[in-house]
């Protein structure tokens, strides 16, 4: 019998940078359609990137549809350095 812990874990997406290639830096929430900028590039939901579809943009990740199911991109969570 699999934990609650490993149930959440497999019902959520893991974070896909290393696995395509792909790096999600910022999202521009806008009243006339959210940006992912990933790899540089901003993307819209239904653009696609190196055959890869941008399914939705929210705050803090990205889902991409690929050839074999779907992906999430997450932004890097900040980090402080004490000086």
């Amino acid at each position: 019998m699999k934990s609650a812990a490993e149930e959440a874990s497999r019902a959520q997406p893991e974070s896909a940078s290393g696995e395509t290639g792909l790096r999600l830096s910022a999202v521009l929430r806008r009243e006339d359609g959210d940006i992912a900028v990933i790899n540089g590039r901003p993307m819209r939901i239904g653009e696609e990137i190196d055959g890869i579809r941008v399914v939705s943009i929210d705050a803090q990740d990205v889902h991409l549809e690929t050839g074999v199911g779907t992906v999430v991109l997450k932004l890097p969570m900040p980090t402080l350095q004490a000086k």
